[in-house]
């Protein structure tokens, strides 16, 4: 989860269309209407020129804010179209209302989309079929329905790679890549989003775009920010930004601005940070570019909480809240708030903000909607495997025919061959390395989210079959916060591997251990009931309170807070693990440093 605006890729839908409430249609514009009807019944060109001119006119009441009017002809030229069994025209009627209304009713968009993309079918139009399945997947991501989402990026990516035209196969091919790079980011599958990202980068460098470019890899940035490689997200946000700045741009100017000042932040370099945001701030006045202003005064919350100025850290995050449109961005101005909450002492407040933010959590990243998304992207990456296997079997086909035609070439090809086996053999074994090195959190070497999720899973299975008891535990480092600012971010990723090593230290080889996010693990307990598990975690934290934390000639007093619920039979895991969060939430309430069960 992050707080950056992020730029969607759909090739240039056009930003003019901003729908607005207009009056009525007025009687001259009735009056076209039934003269075109009539014109309608003429010959074949005559009825296509009539289309034209609604769709032109639709166009030039859009241009003029008259969106209704548009509409009405727009709808109108759709209906003769279909009527007169031109295709071609229906194509272009069903795009313009569907780009008409994209920010307005995502339904109907969608649905003018999907009739769009069989007339595109029909007329065999690759690059307009890609273009369909691209917008189709932004509009169904904001629904929240991802994995829809990403079957649309897919099916886009696809047919763009074989469409002949070179400059309409890298814009689409490089659209595609871009949306579905920024939908791994969002489930957390960095190393996969930065793969699909620099796709894109390398076709907007062949287009010699620098829009495309500097759009890709400020997004770029972000990802890697994320992977704490912060040289490499310094390096391209900033060229990005040199690129924005000679384009002219400053809507882009200011939301790079803005993304680099976080990544200064999350370097605990505040003065730089607080500088860039006011720097951001400050272009969005002055230029009104009023949608940036929740992602800025989010990040100045962030800063002054990290410097201890609550009440200021309180005053913008409810000026971010206020302002944000935006789920996604709303739900880290909640987890702020909450922690801003805790600590002005405001329990009630906390409570309220934690809850909203459970509640958007529980509807866009439940463990359902993730494992759904993450089966579609290994079906995906199969079919990727399937089709550089079937490549490899073609080039074996055609070498050995070259070399029968020459009669000359056997033990050429036999060669050729075996270097070809031992190649794909060595790529599935980097593969099964790169798989595991996927399912495990890269600094403390713990199972990972999506690892976890596959484990527990499995053993909830197991245990729903042999009537065994299972029991899950979610813990959380208190005031981690207070650490990386006391002592720096290093110190906090020794707490956090000296952490993980105490969990294998003192956990059954049965149990499982993961890093859920951020200062979070996850326990998982199998063949074990609450009362069981309770005793196992008071141990646990027994033998951490025993631990002495020093790090550069510094001791660092770490306690945990612990929430543990049992996966009773008939209840889902989904359930299981919010029961285990709120009982860990009600530990922080309480004071912190506790055991709560659920």
């Amino acid at each position: 989860m992050h707080k950056f605006h992020e730029n969607r890729k759909y090739d240039k839908i056009p930003s003019m269309i901003q729908i607005r409430n207009t009056s009525r249609i007025c009687l001259p514009v009735i009056f076209s209407l039934a003269v075109s009807l009539c014109v309608a019944g003429g010959n074949r060109p005559g009825r296509t020129q009539t289309i034209n001119r609604l769709l032109e006119r639709a166009r030039q009441n859009i241009k003029k804010n008259k969106e209704e009017t548009g509409l009405k002809l727009a709808m109108e030229a759709r209906k003769m179209a279909v009527d007169q069994g031109e295709t071609e025209k229906e194509a272009e009627a069903c795009r313009f209302l569907a780009e008409t209304w994209f920010d307005r009713d995502g339904n109907k968009a969608l649905s003018f989309y999907n009739e769009e993309i069989h007339c595109r079918v029909k007329m065999g139009d690759k690059t307009g079929l890609a273009y369909c399945y691209n917008a189709s997947g932004i509009l169904l991501k904001r629904k929240g329905l991802y994995y829809d989402s990403l079957m649309d990026y897919y099916k886009s990516l696809r047919i763009a790679e074989t469409i002949p035209d070179t400059k309409n196969r890298l814009r689409k091919i490089s659209s595609a890549a871009y949306n579905i790079a920024s939908l791994y980011d969002t489930f957390h599958f960095y190393h996969k989003s930065i793969h699909y990202y620099l796709l894109s980068l390398k076709c907007e460098r062949q287009l010699n775009s620098r829009d495309g470019q500097y759009l890709v890899m400020s997004n770029m940035g972000i990802t890697y920010r994320k992977l704490k490689e912060y040289g490499k997200a310094v390096s391209y946000t900033r060229e990005a930004l040199k690129f924005a700045k000679e384009t002219g741009n400053t809507g882009e100017v200011i939301r790079i601005t803005n993304n680099l000042a976080y990544f200064y932040l999350k370097a605990g370099k505040i003065k730089k940070s607080l500088a860039l945001h006011q720097e951001a701030l400050r272009l969005a006045r002055t230029n009104h570019i009023n949608e940036m202003l929740p992602y800025i005064y989010s990040g100045l919350g962030e800063i002054y909480f990290k410097l201890g100025k609550f009440k200021k850290a309180l005053q913008n995050q409810k000026t971010a809240l206020k302002l944000s449109k935006d789920d996604e961005l709303r739900m880290l101005i909640y987890r702020n708030l909450t922690d801003v909450g805790l600590a002005l002492h405001n329990l009630t407040d906390s409570t309220k903000y934690f809850q909203k933010y459970e509640k958007l959590m529980d509807k866009y990243y439940s463990p359902a909607n993730f494992a759904k998304f993450e089966t579609l992207m290994n079906a995906f990456e199969q079919d990727e495997n399937d089709r550089q296997i079937q490549l490899l079997i073609k080039e074996k086909k055609i070498q050995r025919l070259w070399k029968n035609m020459l009669l000359t070439g056997l033990i050429a090809v036999l060669i050729f061959l075996l270097w070809m086996i031992s190649r794909y053999r060595l790529k599935q074994q980097m593969n099964r390395e790169l798989d595991q090195l996927a399912r495990h959190d890269p600094l403390t070497g713990l199972s990972n989210r999506r690892d976890i999720l596959e484990k527990l899973n499995i053993e909830y299975a197991r245990c729903v079959r042999n009537q065994d008891s299972l029991t899950l535990c979610i813990c959380d480092i208190d005031f981690f916060k207070s650490v990386n600012d006391s002592y720096g971010h290093q110190a906090g990723d020794y707490v956090l591997t000296r952490l993980a090593e105490i969990f294998r230290e003192n956990l059954r080889e049965t149990d499982i251990s993961g890093r859920w996010g951020g200062e979070e693990f996850i326990l998982v307990f199998s063949e074990t009931d609450l009362t069981g598990a309770v005793d196992t975690v008071k141990k646990l934290k027994h033998r951490i309170s025993e631990t002495p934390f020093r790090f550069s000639g510094n001791k660092i007093n770490v306690t945990l807070t612990f929430g543990i619920a049992q996966c009773n039979i008939g209840v889902s895991i989904d359930t299981c693990i919010r029961r285990a969060d709120e009982a860990l939430y009600r530990g922080k309430a309480a004071g912190r440093n506790q055991i709560v069960t659920a």
